[in-house]
């Protein structure tokens, strides 16, 4: 094509992009500063481009036809915006495809919906309470309405929830979870905890920069708020001056109305941000952090409470830092009172009993608790006017161990002590509000494990390896309830349930405790859960104590809507009666083929140049929204690994969820596919059809010639969406990567076998989308109830078991073979979906040592899954390999230590480059010959990991991890993402191609752009590759 033609194309194509935007920006002028805006029925492009505000809000059209909805994503297309605003078919039917509390602007024309007018009723389940709005049209006038804020949602606006230091939340809808509303960027490095209110979240966490492996970038503290109902972003704030310790366990922040008034450094100054947009409204006296440097260097580390810690009660807000306790007007922020404690002592747990009007705060000396925390040791107690200052009572400690808790409710101050982290002897006091007399003082009590007090009228309970309730009448012990390991996580308790770790417990009965347990999540270490508009808000760690699902999540407890009958699932296509082809030869599959094996045909060249590079992507790469896609899990780059076979290159732009067939001699693109969803790996291909899942909770099935749809099959038990990373998704979303085993489609939608009701797994016939069989993958638990008279726990064996017993099983790539196929901590036969036995040490793998994982992992393409896998697996011979380094041996199977990432098989060897999963550090490349793999035989050669490429490993890093290698004929092919120092995302990515007989180097080079995961295929003699910025590049 002549290069005056493109230039003129591509200016036409600018030019009527901008038109498109400047029209749609006169057609409405949108109010929202964040969130998700729904527009039923939607017929015009321009509406839906104006409501995103540039990328900014999310954007959900319903169309009454498909004709209308093709049309709408074309010219969404030509806008930039794909990715942005999504359009879905609606066949009218009462009840709408969203979760409830989801939609921020739900616009509903009824006069247009005729008899599919959707109901009153059904606009407010799906609308959010108090702060959103639906802009209804109805008999030819349009009116706002605005659902009430349920009476049993609560807030958490304070670090221990409120004021009194308790942290027990007034929220009486937060019951056991039962399902994932909404989940957000990557999972935690540890201590994050979030404040709700006023619609929104605030989240303070430590995210890493490093890719597998740490190939460089470091961390970075960020302070980010977010819709609390949907999870979608409004503003962030990193500062590196947060250190870890202090932004990680950060109690200097609350919420007040539409304001988080928090400390803008560690050394203050203390500010009011507008929690809309991020501005700076106010900044507050200068003389709130105490000037003393030593004392703000400690204040600002230490954890326990003595961190400037900040509460709000009424309009006056209070701040212990360091020695002093400051007392401002919320409003004004000029100073009301102050007490100083004297140079050898601190300040600590301030409270406030709103029956009396008192004050409470610790006083004394700081102390070492243990190796991992400094704690506060308080000599005496003091009770001031919470309003004037005036001193009111000076109570001597009577124990002299370290401080845990210290909070107030109806009229009394009760404190818990204990001698060291997790210590099994507490002390605990209750001091009367008033005069700060000892009502009563229990010592040396005997307990399961030291934790967090947690106030409820009549009783109290201390838990976090743990649980044991108390009688706040005089102290005593009622019962002791062992929870196992959850000593890392916090704990914080509702109305209704006290979580911690995985255990949800339901004190509403004085009498006894309800015990249940869910592993669809777990809090960060030294994080806890915050309960909330009937949710618990958990930003999950890397820890690989059980298999979970991964991010920042709302977890609510709703009931799982009924699922579509089966014979409503199929959509038929054009090209549905179209017989299906010949076999297709090439890189047909993610990894080459179903084993994932990642090994195909020989280049041309050891030193192969570009032939050509094309930009695939049509969502934008910058704005609020881009970047909430890139910064969470599921992001492996704009477009995933290629597909290619008979001279066609096929690939997937993935927040675009469009499906792109190129030319593969010249980039031509020649046809395109949007889906209703995030598309997260390439098309299976296979006689004639391209196969791809989305997480839409659908699997769709092409005519891989033009594009045409042959047929679509809902995997999702239902039609309920719920925010993902930044864009709309099922509850039960579909991974990419389908295996098709003859005539079998294998697919399975949803995210974890104790979330809304499971992980449905299918076979479909490839010709007609019908069911050959399917199944449920779930992990049902029984709740035991705990009777507080003796603290029995009358249950069975067997129900003991089955509340204890782990899960292991989470929805990623499947692995697929003739007779067997393999998720994550599951194998089952492609015949019948039947288990097949397992090996014990596949059980002991899912999700160890995830704290390694990185934050641009996508673990549905590196085989990690939800539950953080760190090794991938490969199929051969019906047998999954992994390399166990402490024999140098490979194994069927190895036990946590050492593992291999990424492997790759051929017909005569096997070459894994290792991982040390107890120091995060990459091993050596090794190859073994495949007849030594089955008698777990000597390896051929091995490289250590400096080796592989000295200077990017002496500029940046000790190891270099690839993360994406694949064996082309008789050469191994590698690249790795390198960033830059201090960098965010990945700057370039190096080239490496190896001998396979060998290891020896034959060629390096450093591609301008950084690769994204598994994103080399090769066909042909051709080396295709996925670059981060949305590009396909072509070397030959």
């Amino acid at each position: 094509m002549p290069f005056q033609y493109q230039t003129r194309t591509l200016v036409r194509s600018i030019l009527f992009a901008c038109l498109l935007l400047a029209v749609a920006q006169r057609a409405y002028a949108g109010d929202l500063a964040g969130g998700l805006s729904v527009v039923i029925p939607a017929t015009t492009a321009n509406d839906l481009i104006a409501r995103s505000q540039n990328g900014r809000i999310l954007v959900h059209g319903l169309a009454g036809d498909r004709a209308t909805a093709e049309k709408l994503r074309a010219e969404i297309v030509g806008a930039k915006l794909s990715g942005v605003i999504t359009v879905a078919v609606w066949d009218g039917r009462t009840v709408l495809p969203y979760a409830e509390d989801l939609i921020d602007e739900l616009v509903v024309d009824q006069d247009a919906l005729g008899a599919n007018a959707v109901p009153q009723k059904e606009i407010d389940r799906v609308l959010v309470p108090k702060f959103g709005v639906a802009r209804i049209h109805e008999k030819s006038a349009t009116r706002d309405h605005r659902r009430p804020m349920p009476k049993t949602y609560g807030e958490w606006t304070n670090y221990n929830h409120d004021a009194t230091n308790n942290p027990v939340g007034s929220d009486s809808a937060t019951g056991v979870a039962t399902g994932v509303k909404w989940i957000a960027e990557a999972q935690a490095s540890g201590g994050s905890h979030s404040l709700v209110g006023g619609g929104r979240l605030v989240y303070f966490n430590v995210a890493e920069r490093s890719n597998f492996g740490g190939n460089g970038g470091g961390s970075y503290a960020v302070m980010r708020t977010r819709n609390a109902f949907n999870g979608l972003p409004y503003w962030d704030r990193t500062n590196n001056d947060w250190k870890k310790n202090s932004i990680a366990r950060y109690e200097g922040a609350v919420i007040d109305g539409d304001r988080l008034i928090h400390l803008k450094t560690r050394a203050g100054p203390l500010v009011a941000t507008s929690l809309v947009d991020g501005k700076e409204l106010m900044t507050y006296d200068a003389a709130v952090i105490n000037a003393n440097a030593e004392s703000v260097r400690i204040a600002a580390t230490t954890s326990g409470g003595v961190n400037a810690m900040a509460i709000l009660d009424g309009r006056l807000l209070y701040v212990a830092s360091g020695k002093d306790l400051t007392v401002l007007n919320a409003d004004t922020g000029k100073l009301v009172w102050r007490f100083a404690a004297d140079e050898k002592s601190y300040l600590g747990f301030p409270c406030i009993d709103r029956k009396t009007n008192t004050l409470a705060v610790a006083v004394g000396p700081l102390g070492m608790a243990s190796g991992r925390m400094t704690h506060f040791r308080a000599t005496e107690f003091r009770g001031f006017d919470a309003a004037t200052g005036k001193a009111k009572w000076t109570t001597p400690n009577p124990i002299t161990d370290f401080i845990a808790s210290m909070a107030t409710l109806d009229g009394s101050v009760y404190v818990a002590s204990a001698g060291h982290l997790g210590s099994v002897v507490l002390n605990m006091i209750g001091i009367d509000a008033k005069d700060g007399s000892v009502r009563w003082k229990q010592l040396d009590m005997p307990i399961g494990a030291s934790g967090t007090l947690m106030l409820y009228p009549d009783r109290a309970y201390i838990g976090r390896s743990a649980l044991t309730t108390f009688d706040l009448n005089n102290g005593n012990i009622l019962s002791t309830l062992i929870l196992g390991n959850a000593r890392c996580d916090g704990i914080r308790g509702s109305a209704l349930t006290i979580n911690n770790f995985g255990h949800y417990l339901d004190v509403t009965d004085p009498s006894k405790v309800i015990w249940n347990r869910r592993e669809i999540t777990r809090n960060s270490c030294g994080g806890a859960s915050t309960p909330a508009y009937g949710m618990r808000y958990s930003a999950d760690n890397r820890c690989g104590c059980y298999t979970a699902i991964r991010g920042l999540i709302a977890l609510g407890h709703q009931t799982v809507p009924a699922p579509v009958p089966d014979a409503q699932r199929l959509t038929k296509g054009p090209a549905f009666a179209r017989p299906l082809g010949k076999d297709m030869q090439g890189w047909t599959s993610f990894l080459a083929n179903d084993r994932r094996e990642a090994a195909g045909g020989p280049i041309k060249s050891d030193k192969p140049a570009k032939r050509w590079q094309v930009k695939i992507t049509t969502a934008p790469d910058t704005g609020l929204l881009a970047n909430e896609w890139r910064i969470g899990d599921s992001w492996n780059g704009a477009i995933t690994p290629p597909t290619i076979a008979n001279g066609k290159v096929y690939v997937a732009e993935t927040a675009g969820r469009r499906l792109v067939c190129l030319d593969a001699d010249t980039g031509k693109e020649l046809w395109s596919f949007v889906t209703e969803g995030r598309i997260d790996g390439p098309p299976r291909l296979t006689r004639g059809r391209a196969v791809i899942g989305c997480r839409d909770g659908s699997v769709y099935c092409l005519d891989a010639s033009d594009g045409a749809l042959a047929w679509k099959f809902q995997a999702a038990p239902s039609s309920r969406l719920i925010t993902a990373y930044g864009q709309l998704e099922s509850v039960w979303p579909v991974y990419s990567a389908i295996p098709v085993v003859g005539d079998s489609v294998l697919v399975s939608a949803g995210r974890h076998p104790e979330s809304d009701g499971g992980i449905a797994v299918w076979a479909l016939n490839l010709a007609t989308g019908n069911i050959n069989w399917k199944r449920t993958l779930d992990n049902p638990r029984n709740p035991i109830a705990v009777a507080h008279a003796g603290g029995k726990i009358k249950a069975s064996k067997s129900e003991m078991e089955n509340i204890f017993a782990p899960n292991r099983v989470s929805n990623d790539v499947m692995i697929a073979d003739k007779n067997v196929f393999v998720m994550g901590g599951k194998r089952m036969q492609v015949a019948d979906g039947k288990d097949i036995a397992e090996h014990a040490e596949f059980f002991l793998m899912p999700n160890w040592g995830s704290y390694s994982s990185p934050v641009r992992r996508p673990s549905q393409l590196n085989l990690n899954g939800p539950g953080g896998w760190n090794a991938q697996w490969g199929l051969a011979d019906d047998n999954l390999y992994r390399y166990k380094v402490e024999e140098g041996k490979l194994k069927k199977g190895s036990k946590p230590g050492v593992w291999g990432r990424p492997i790759c098989i051929t017909k005569d060897y096997i070459v894994v480059q290792l991982y040390h999963a107890n120091n995060g550090a990459l091993g050596e490349l090794v190859c073994y010959p495949r007849s030594a793999a089955k008698d777990s035989g000597p390896h051929l050669w091995e490289l250590p990991s400096r080796e592989l490429r000295p200077e990017i490993v002496n500029r940046l890093a000790p190891a270099v991890a690839a993360n994406s290698m694949i064996v082309a004929g008789d050469r191994i092919i590698m690249t790795t993402s390198v960033y830059d120092p201090g960098a965010r995302f990945p700057s370039f990515s190096p080239l490496m191609i190896r001998d396979l007989a060998t290891g020896k180097l034959l060629h390096s080079e450093t591609l301008p752009l950084p690769t994204v995961d598994h994103g080399i295929a090769v066909a042909d003699g051709r080396l295709y590759i996925s670059l981060d910025d949305g590009s396909l590049l072509c070397m030959e």
